[in-house]
């Protein structure tokens, strides 16, 4: 009779590889994930002065042997104490930066939104109107449509606008960019360029009031 035992070791020597293999590419994955943090970290530092810290490679992480993974570290903490607040202050700086920054895009996506959302709002509405039985022969039906219609442009003068002041942040989603797409013709471009100096203008009227007299 043969003996299962070396089919069996055999067997679970492939399932602890899997395993290891497993682990290995799960740490891997981490570690550049933490090494893209720290970049970043570092980046935002050195912009405000701190340049005392220094970006890492993957070669420097990577490597066990890396002086990185070498340092003395002394058994009595010799960091001075502006130091530690120094590092404090610029971690509290870095967490509200991109708080802010999320925010940020956040407050414009869901602005795109909103515009665009309106627009097709103010389509139906108009379809609604034109298919009316009584629509050919009613001037409030016609004139409602022709308040509609000036909506509508106005609207797809701001989602323009809007677009075109946030593109350098964020990309709109493939809805929105179809729909500029098949209107661009129906926007005059000077009016979505004045919609946006008219946000800029928004912004500073605000800036202006936070500003205690």
């Amino acid at each position: 009779m043969v003996s299962s035992f070396p089919k069996k070791k055999y067997t679970d020597g492939q399932a602890q590889a899997k395993r290891l293999c497993k682990g290995v590419t799960k740490e891997n994955t981490n570690l550049r994930k933490q090494l893209k943090v720290f970049n970043s970290s570092v980046d935002i530092l050195r912009q405000h002065d701190y340049s005392s810290f220094s970006p890492l490679s993957w070669e420097d992480v990577s490597d066990v042997s890396s002086a990185i993974y070498s340092i003395n570290i002394p058994n009595e903490d010799g960091v001075p104490v502006c130091i530690k607040r120094s590092a404090v202050d610029a971690q509290n700086l870095i967490s509200r930066c991109w708080k802010e920054m999320k925010y940020q895009d956040a407050e414009m996506s869901n602005t795109i939104t909103a515009y665009f959302n309106q627009c097709l709002e103010i389509e139906g509405r108009l379809s609604s109107l034109a298919s009316h039985h009584e629509f050919k022969d009613s001037n409030n039906l016609k004139g409602l449509y022709s308040i509609h219609t000036k909506q509508l442009y106005d609207e797809r003068v701001r989602l323009f606008g809007a677009c075109n002041m946030f593109k350098k942040f964020i990309t709109p989603s493939p809805e929105v960019s179809n729909y500029m797409v098949d209107n661009v013709q129906e926007v005059n471009v000077l009016d979505f360029w004045n919609a946006g100096e008219e946000f800029e203008s928004d912004e500073d009227d605000d800036n202006d009031s936070d500003v205690e007299v």
